[in-house]
């Protein structure tokens, strides 16, 4: 099955959305858009992802091209106000990016394919764990010694010990999208038909969910405040989930926004983004921005700088 891309998008909503409300690098505020949002529309570029380990070390990755020029998939920095290309990859779109240390930076895409950051370069390996190439979808880990992807294998996860790449047996079958790993001992995952496991160090058990929907991003503060958002673009709408060390339960009831990511800098200060981008502050949800174009995903930094990222070029600075 081919994992790309990795969100279903009805695509005539969003390109219409997107032509009127793109923008690259606007502020958003917690009260929505306070500003008129400038900025070119790229309609072939994605950016699936936003990461980093500080407000200096900051990386989106996507795919897509500008114009006559095929960009493939690409590894973009943050350089002052500037967005600037640091890697291409011709053919390989990057889903997935995830940093530790600005030493331990790793990206994922299509065709096993993982770059590393080594000594200010970018390593690229591919990691067979299988009989066959898979799409890596989504990284994440503890240390530049402790690493996690999962990709478009039924129950894919792969580990990086800081040498090599072995693939784990996690007893499930369906596709899954999402990981986050609290502590090397504290690992969960997420993916289709509602599908949560955990991993204790030893072994990955499946969980209670209480959801059939798509999960698609996974995050927390602690092994007793986990969120976990999903959701089907359209009429089905989304959810978002919270594990509170025991269980699983909704957070919302009712309909929602399709959501593909989420990040937070503490309990009380959470955004998901999706169908536009909601905040908790840890009492409730709230839209920061019910008109947006197509978010994919959030990072922030210690500095209180909040990134989302999407399609047709999306770049957005989210903040109080």
């Amino acid at each position: 099955m081919d994992a790309w891309p990795r969100f279903p998008v009805p695509w005539m909503r969003y390109f219409l959305l997107s032509l009127v409300l793109s923008n690259l690098g606007c502020t958003i505020t917690k009260d929505g858009c306070g500003e008129p949002c400038s900025g070119s529309v790229e309609p072939n570029i994605v950016n699936t992802d936003v990461g980093g380990t500080t407000a200096g070390d900051v990386y989106v990755v996507g795919y897509g091209s500008s114009g006559s020029e095929n960009r493939g998939g690409f590894i973009k920095k943050l350089d002052g106000s500037t967005w600037s290309t640091v890697h291409q990859a011709e053919g390989i779109p990057f889903s997935g990016i995830w940093g530790g240390s600005p030493e331990d930076v790793f990206a994922v895409g299509r065709s096993d394919t993982v770059v590393q950051l080594v000594n200010g370069g970018w390593n690229t390996s591919n990691v067979f764990v299988g009989d066959r190439m898979v799409d890596l979808v989504d990284v994440t880990g503890t240390s530049g010694e402790d690493v996690y992807a999962v990709g478009s294998s039924r129950g894919l996860i792969a580990r990086f010990d800081g040498n090599t790449w072995s693939r784990m047996d996690t007893g499930v079958s369906a596709y899954l999208r999402g990981v986050w790993a609290n502590s090397s001992t504290d690992v969960f995952a997420v993916g289709e038909l509602g599908t949560i496991i955990h991993y204790n160090g030893s072994e990955w058990t499946e969980m209670v969910s209480g959801t059939t929907q798509q999960l698609r991003a996974i995050w927390g503060t602690a092994a007793d405040d986990v969120y976990a958002v999903g959701g089907t673009a359209g009429e089905d709408g989304g959810v978002i989930l919270r594990y509170d060390g025991a269980s699983w339960s909704s957070m919302i009831p009712g309909k929602l926004l399709w959501l593909s990511g989420i990040w937070g800098s503490s309990s009380s200060d959470i955004y998901a983004v999706g169908e536009g981008a909601l905040h908790y502050d840890g009492h409730e949800w709230s839209v920061v921005a019910p008109s947006h174009p197509l978010l994919l995903n959030v990072w922030g930094d210690a500095s209180g700088n909040v990134f989302a990222v999407g399609t047709h070029d999306t770049i957005v600075r989210l903040s109080p």
